[in-house]
């Protein structure tokens, strides 16, 4: 009887017949469907991308945007994931062209046969963009979580392994897709079954331990009755990784379940999931970027939640007008999910003066309040 499986790419894999060798299998008309509304599916979805890239490289590349080395990293991840999946997306028409308009090595009424064939540049390269953006956001992830947690290798250690299982599995299944009789389907199968867990399992570690470090440093500032000056805390921060990450998150856990089912409606979640990942990384810059900027509608903000690059430059590059804020006793010292964070500053409850960088004084004896 012969098995079927899909790649990181959605084409459906090649089976095995009661002889263990690797043998085609012939896909029916409802993969021909689900075929065409993924294509749909990831046209709409890139479309919304490549709307916020433009916005969030606007964001992220103004003046003393790139001062810190943290920035330029995630500067770079970004725009290699928009690489790849402007060359996924383009390369998903051309072969939706073959398949369905030249019937390339397929028969007529079975255009969805070519997708089958591993040996075309075409089809492989699904496998490979899945691979390398999953590879790509996973290392942002774990370094970001490395930067949150003051450079604790420990705490990267157990994602850090994932990511190794991830990479050894996914270039196993590269190899068997070029060689496909090289290999029983039957040794293949664990390595097809465990890549979307894990996948899953690293962004869920990964995410848990960036949202619970914020949310732990907002409890201890709260706690020692310290006042952040911006209104906007650090567990808006915590909220707005979450929930840019549920989106990805969500995906994989129904691309999982659609697997297990042998479900055809795997093809589109996996066509979904490519500009996904590249948006789930511009909605953190996005919206921390919008966040401060409300908040610096109400106050002055310091920078202590948001990254250098997000410090709300003025259309020519320069910074607005701030006051100068003196830090008398304490400061608390946390770093963003996306950059390094400056220290908050924090008024004590000496009154004290403090002058903008024209030398007027804004506030005079303000026992006990924030600045």
């Amino acid at each position: 009887m012969a098995t079927t499986g899909t790649d990181a790419g959605g084409g459906v894999v090649l089976g095995d017949n009661s002889n263990g060798e690797s043998v085609p299998f012939i896909l029916d008309a409802r993969y021909q469907t689900h075929y065409l509304a993924g294509f749909w599916a990831e046209t709409v979805l890139f479309g919304i991308y490549l709307a916020m890239f433009i916005v969030a490289i606007r964001i992220m590349t103004r003046k003393r945007s790139l001062d810190h080395f943290a920035s330029r990293v995630f500067l770079s991840g970004i725009i290699m994931m928009f690489i790849l999946i402007v060359i996924h997306n383009i390369s998903v028409v051309y072969k939706m062209i073959r398949a369905y308009a030249l019937y390339v090595n397929s028969p007529v009424g079975v255009p969805v046969v070519y997708f089958q064939d591993f040996s075309q540049w075409d089809n492989f390269i699904h496998a490979v963009i899945g691979g390398l953006l999953t590879w790509i956001g996973d290392v942002l992830v774990i370094y970001r979580c490395f930067l949150i947690w003051r450079r604790n290798y420990y705490v990267i250690a157990f994602p850090a392994f994932l990511l190794a299982v991830s990479v050894a599995t996914t270039i196993v299944n590269w190899y068997w897709f070029q060689n496909p009789t090289s290999i029983p389907y039957s040794t293949m199968e664990p390595f097809m079954k465990v890549i979307f867990p894990v996948n899953l399992a690293q962004n869920l570690i990964t995410t848990g331990l960036i949202a619970y470090k914020i949310y732990k440093q907002h409890r201890e500032t709260r706690a020692s009755g310290l006042v952040l000056a911006s209104t906007v805390d650090l567990f808006t921060i915590a909220r707005i990784v979450v929930e840019s990450a549920a989106v990805y998150t969500f995906e994989v856990f129904i691309m999982i379940i659609l697997f297990y089912m042998t479900h055809p409606g795997l093809v589109v979640i996996q066509h979904m999931i490519v500009p996904t990942m590249g948006i789930v990384f511009l909605l953190l810059a996005i919206r921390t970027h919008v966040a401060k900027n409300d908040a610096a509608r109400t106050q002055y903000p310091t920078n202590s939640v948001f990254p250098s690059w997000m410090a709300g430059d003025s259309e020519d590059g320069r910074r607005p007008t701030m006051p100068i804020i003196a830090t008398i006793s304490q400061s608390v010292t946390e770093q963003h999910h996306l950059d390094t964070m400056t220290p908050t500053k924090i008024r004590t409850e000496h009154s004290q003066s403090y002058m903008s960088d024209q030398g007027q004084t804004l506030v005079n004896d303000t026992k006990g309040s924030p600045v």
